[in-house]
């Protein structure tokens, strides 16, 4: 690599918070385990009720429940792992876990949709008897209760993908608790049994649109996506904006978890004596972009070929 390639590598910020911030991750993970322990038994009793009264909303809207319950579960464990620190095998540490049990709960959203849409459509052609008093009364029981988790979830879901992941899970069994009363009331006062699927079919487009809004930006952190609202050709410009900087090329921006970002790149400096001064200079501008954790490597002649600049 010859004596002129100059490796700096720095981590800013990496564990400090993990000790302030212990008290707050303690009550929002008892907030959670509330939250799963409450969506469980409201799930065996919509089983029961959705099985005696006939009714697909009901047993969609228990299922969906299962789901929250598990969402909430794997939100929990990710959260767990994802404040572990650093070691061999995950040299950047576990944060990206929580983006994984993101990804897991809106593709399991997906298939309760796709399968919610699928059922409530075959419904239509073929309706059954359903108890509309058990409907209301087990679904009246579902809003209170995913209301809660909801609430419980909410404040945490707007600083965390993987919280609104669970949190997204627990607000569409409420939208789709209330659906079930509305079918219950339709079903009681006009007799109308296709109230019942025609509700379970707006729960699973709802449901689809959601994970549809979401799924992108949590794919893109998987795959070492460039961050989000980050333009990198600007970025580059700013650090050759840095006085002494000949050239900027091979940068590379990633996400480390959906609120840190890491830089790689090569710098050609104009002069090999101000590198020091020159790095220093180019972390201030990167900080100031909420990029801690920048990799940079020093040239000292300029890259004409195009196989260094990717």
């Amino acid at each position: 690599m010859g004596e002129n390639h100059k490796h700096h590598h720095d981590c800013d910020g990496s564990h400090h918070h993990h000790h302030h911030h212990g008290h707050n991750h303690h009550h929002a993970d008892n907030k959670l385990s509330w939250a799963v322990g409450i969506n469980i038994l409201l799930t065996i009793a919509q089983i029961i009720a959705g099985v005696m009264a006939g009714s697909l909303a009901l047993i969609a809207d228990a299922l969906h429940n299962l789901s929250d319950a598990a969402a909430m579960i794997l939100a929990l464990v990710a959260r767990k792992i994802s404040r572990r620190h650093a070691d061999e095998k995950r040299t950047y540490g576990y944060k990206k876990v929580e983006t994984l049990a993101a990804f897991t709960n809106f593709i399991t959203l997906i298939i309760i949709g796709l399968w919610l849409g699928y059922e409530a459509v075959s419904r239509f052609f073929s309706p059954n008897i359903i108890d509309g008093w058990v409907v209301v009364w087990v679904a009246g029981l579902a809003i209170v209760i995913n209301g809660t988790t909801a609430w419980l979830t909410y404040r945490e879901s707007k600083g965390s993908q993987n919280i609104r992941a669970a949190f997204l899970h627990n607000l569409t069994d409420m939208f789709a608790s209330v659906g079930v009363v509305i079918a219950g009331i339709m079903i009681l006062t006009f007799g109308w049994t296709w109230v019942d699927p025609l509700i379970t079919l707006m729960i699973s487009v709802y449901v689809l649109w959601h994970a549809a809004q979401d799924l992108p930006t949590v794919c893109n952190i998987l795959i070492d996506g460039a961050p989000e609202g980050m333009n990198v050709a600007s970025v580059v410009d700013n650090m050759k904006s840095v006085a002494g900087v000949a050239d900027v090329h091979h940068v590379h921006i990633r996400y480390i978890d959906e609120h840190s970002y890491a830089l790689e790149a090569h710098i050609v400096a104009s002069d090999n004596a101000a590198i020091e001064s020159i790095k220093s200079a180019i972390k201030e501008k990167l900080k100031a972009l909420d990029i801690s954790h920048s990799t940079l490597e020093f040239e000292d002649k300029i890259c004409a070929d195009k196989s260094c600049r990717d």
